[in-house]
C-alpha cells in the first residue's frame, strides 16, 4: 500500500512537471475515453453553451418563471440598504416612535416576501435540474444504443455508466451554476452599480476598479481550469471502467492470484486522481483567498473615500452606509461563483461530454423510405461483399453466399476467417461499404433497422444471462410470454432438468452473468430465450464449443427442434456438428474456399476434407488414450483383488 501511494506521489511529480494545472492541455483522444472520431478540432465553450439551452426547449416557461423570481427576490432585497439610508438620513433624526414602527413593519415584511419566493425559486429550480437530468439520461441511453459497436467497446461499459449517470446529474447541476447563479449575479451588479451611481460616482469608480480586478482573475482561473477539470471526469471513468472489468472478471483474478495488484492498482488511481483534485482545489483557494484580499481592500478604500466625502458634507452617514452595504451587492455575486467554481467546472466538463457523445452520428440507421419487414420468403444474398474495420483490417474480400430460406447453411473454417464477420454484417452490427446484402431481393439498408432485426435471434459461444430470474432471463426474448410458453421452450431446451431440481424452480435467481449456472445450464438458457422469440432466422455463434459430451448432447436435440423449417446460420468448429446441414461454407482469409453438403466437400478433398480428417485423428487420439487409461485401472483393480486373495 505504501509502495503504491509513493507511486501515485512520483506519478504526481511528474504530472506537475509535464503539464501542471495552467499548462495543461487537453489529448484529443484519451485512451478508453473520448471517441474515436474526435479528432475534430475541439468545439469552443460558446457552442457547448448554446446546446446546453437547447435542451430547455421543453422547459422554457419553468426557466422563465425561475428567472423572474430571482430579479424580483433581488429587487426586493435591495430595499434593505436602501431602507437602512432612510432609516439613518430621514427616520431617526425625526425621533418618530410611529414612522419608526411603520418602516421596521415594511421591513419585516418585505423580508417575509423575499424569503418565500426564495423558497418558491428553490423548489421550481431543483424540478427543473431534475427533470432536466432524467430527460438527458433518457436522450443519452437511447441514443447509446444507435452507436456502432466499435465506439461502445471503446468507451468500455464503467465509462459508459460513468456517462449516464455522474456526468448528466453534473449537466444538470450547471443550471445553477452555470446560468441561474450568474444570471442572478449579474442583476444584483446591475441593481447594485444603479443604486451607487444615484449617490456618489466617484465613489462608485472605485467599485469597478476593485470589482474588475475581482472579474478578472477569476475569469482567468476559469479558462485556465477548463481543459483540467475535464481530464478529471475522463480519468474518473477510467477509473469506473477499469473497476467494472476487474469485478466482471473476478473468477479470472483469483483464479491468477492477482487480488492484491487490482487493488493496488486501483488505490494508486484514486490517490492519483485525490493529488491532482487537491492540486486543482489549492489553486483554486489561492484565487479565492486573493479575491478576498482584494474585497478588504476595496472596503477600507471606500470607508476611506466616503468618510473624506461625508467630512466635506458631500456625503450623508446613510449614504456611507448605502456604499458599504451595496459593497457587498457587488462582490457577492464573484464570491458566490468562486464559492462554486469548482463545480462549476465539473458541470460543464460534464456537459461537454455528454454533448460529445450526443453529437456523435450512428452508423447504421434507417434510410429514408425504409420498409418495415414482418417476414420473407427467399432469403439473404451477399453480392460481392468486401468489408474493413474501422481499424483498416481487412475481413471479407468479394463474398458472395446465398443463405436461403428454411434451410442450414453451416460457416467452417480457422478463427479469424471472417465467419463472425459474416455473421455480423447480416446482424447489421456494421454495414457494408462495397458490395450489398439482401433480403428477398431487397438490400437490407432499405428495410427498418428494428423489423429486420425482430427477425432474428443470436445465440453466442460466450452466454451472456442477466441478473434475474430463469423466467425473466427466458422471457427477455418475449416480453409477454405465458407460463405456459416459458414452460414448454424450457422443456424443449432441456432447461426444465435441472430447473426442477431449484429450490425455487424458475424463479430463482441466477446472478450477475447466470454465474450460479454451469456452462451447459446456461447455454441452455439461452436457447430457450432464442426459441421463445420465434425468429425466422436463427444464428448460433460457436454455441456448443466449450460443452461437456452431456451438454452438448441435450443442446443438439434442443436445436434439432429449432433448425425445423427455419432459417438457420451456423459458425461451428466441432464439424460433428453440422454435417447434416444443407450448406456446409468453407471461409478463409475473407474469402469462401468451397461449399457444398458434407458428402460433396469430403468428395472434392479440399480444405474441409483436411480439417475434418485432422478433427476425426484427433478423436481417435483421444479415445485411445481413454481407452487406455480404462484398461490400466481394470488391471490395478484385478491386481488389488489378486493381493487381498
Amino acid at each position: 500500500m505504501i509502495n503504491r501511494k509513493a507511486n501515485s506521489r512520483n506519478q504526481f511529480k511528474i504530472f506537475v512537471k509535464e503539464k501542471g494545472i495552467f499548462r495543461y492541455k487537453e489529448e484529443k483522444n484519451p485512451d478508453g475515453d473520448a471517441p474515436s472520431r474526435s479528432n475534430e478540432p475541439k468545439k469552443p465553450l460558446k457552442y457547448y453553451l448554446g446546446r446546453y439551452l437547447q435542451e430547455f426547449k421543453d422547459q422554457k416557461t419553468r426557466l422563465a418563471m425561475v428567472m423572474f423570481l430571482g430579479v424580483v427576490s433581488t429587487i426586493i432585497g435591495a430595499a434593505f440598504p436602501w431602507t437602512s439610508k432612510v432609516m439613518i438620513d430621514y427616520v431617526l433624526p425625526q425621533k418618530n416612535i410611529v414612522l419608526l414602527f411603520s418602516t421596521c413593519i415594511f421591513l419585516f415584511v418585505i423580508g417575509l416576501m423575499r424569503n418565500f419566493i426564495s423558497l418558491f425559486q428553490d423548489y421550481l429550480s431543483q424540478v427543473l435540474s431534475g427533470r432536466f437530468s432524467n430527460n438527458l439520461k433518457t436522450r443519452l441511453m437511447g441514443h447509446l444504443q444507435t452507436l456502432p459497436l466499435v465506439e461502445l467497446q471503446r468507451l468500455k461499459t464503467g465509462g459508459i455508466i460513468t456517462r449516464l449517470q455522474e456526468d448528466t446529474e453534473g449537466a444538470g447541476n450547471l443550471i445553477h451554476n452555470g446560468l441561474l447563479s450568474p444570471f442572478n449575479a449579474l442583476f444584483m451588479l446591475v441593481v447594485s452599480m444603479s443604486s451607487l451611481l444615484l449617490i456618489s460616482w466617484k465613489t462608485t469608480i472605485v467599485c469597478i476598479v476593485f470589482g474588475t480586478l475581482m472579474c478578472g482573475l477569476a475569469y482567468l482561473f476559469f479558462y485556465l481550469m477548463r481543459p483540467f477539470q475535464r481530464s478529471l471526469c475522463q480519468e474518473r471513468s477510467l477509473i469506473n471502467a477499469s473497476l467494472t472489468e476487474s469485478f466482471g472478471g473476478i473468477q479470472v483474478v483469483k483464479s491468477f492470484g492477482r487480488e492484491k495488484t487490482v487493488s493496488m492498482d486501483y488505490v494508486t488511481n484514486i490517490n492519483l486522481l485525490w493529488r491532482k483534485s487537491m492540486y486543482s482545489m489549492i489553486a483554486g483557494m489561492f484565487v479565492h483567498r486573493s479575491i478576498w484580499t482584494i474585497h478588504l481592500t476595496a472596503e477600507t478604500c471606500i470607508w476611506l473615500v466616503g468618510g473624506y466625502f461625508f467630512i466635506n458634507g458631500t456625503l450623508t452617514l446613510g449614504g456611507v452606509v448605502l456604499f458599504i452595504s451595496f459593497l457587498m451587492w457587488i462582490f457577492q455575486p464573484i464570491f458566490m461563483i468562486m464559492a462554486s467554481l469548482s463545480e462549476t467546472q465539473r458541470s460543464i466538463a460534464c456537459t461537454e461530454r455528454t454533448i460529445d457523445l450526443l453529437d456523435m452520428k450512428p452508423d447504421i440507421f434507417d434510410r429514408e423510405g425504409a420498409s418495415e419487414m414482418k417476414s420473407f420468403e427467399k432469403g439473404f444474398q451477399f453480392h460481392g461483399v468486401s468489408f474493413r474495420y474501422p481499424d483498416g483490417t481487412q475481413a471479407l474480400d468479394n463474398v458472395d453466399l446465398l443463405i436461403p430460406k428454411g434451410k442450414i447453411t453451416a460457416l467452417v473454417g480457422h478463427s479469424g476467417g471472417g465467419k463472425t464477420t459474416l455473421t455480423n454484417l447480416v446482424l447489421r452490427f456494421y454495414d457494408v461499404k462495397e458490395g450489398r446484402i439482401t433480403l428477398d431481393d431487397k438490400d437490407i439498408k432499405d428495410i427498418t433497422l428494428h423489423s429486420y432485426r425482430n427477425l432474428m435471434s443470436l445465440v453466442l459461444q460466450d452466454v451472456f444471462l442477466f441478473d434475474g430470474t430463469v423466467r425473466e432471463n427466458i422471457m427477455f426474448g418475449k416480453r409477454n410470454a405465458s407460463v405456459e410458453e416459458v414452460q414448454n421452450v424450457a422443456r424443449i431446451a432441456h432447461c426444465t432438468e435441472f430447473v426442477e431440481k431449484m429450490k425455487d424452480k424458475f424463479e430463482t435467481i441466477i446472478g450477475e452473468r447466470g454465474v450460479k449456472l454451469s456452462g451447459g445450464q446456461k447455454q441452455r438458457v439461452a436457447l430457450a430465450r432464442a426459441i421463445i422469440a420465434n425468429p425466422q432466422l436463427l444464428i448460433l455463434d460457436e454455441a456448443t464449443s466449450n460443452l461437456d459430451s452431456e451438454s452438448e448432447g441435450l443442446i443438439q436435440d434442443a436445436l434439432r427442434h429449432m433448425f425445423k423449417n427455419r432459417t438457420s446460420l451456423v459458425i461451428a468448429h466441432r464439424l460433428s456438428t453440422i454435417m447434416d446441414a444443407d450448406n456446409i461454407v468453407v471461409v478463409e482469409k475473407g474469402k469462401i474456399a468451397e461449399q457444398g453438403t458434407h458428402p460433396e466437400l469430403l468428395e472434392k478433398k479440399g480444405k474441409y476434407y483436411e480439417m475434418y480428417s485432422k478433427q476425426m485423428e484427433k478423436m481417435k487420439k483421444l479415445e485411445n488414450i481413454w481407452a487406455d487409461s480404462a484398461t490400466d485401472e481394470d488391471d490395478k483393480t484385478q491386481n488389488k483383488g489378486a493381493n487381498a486373495e
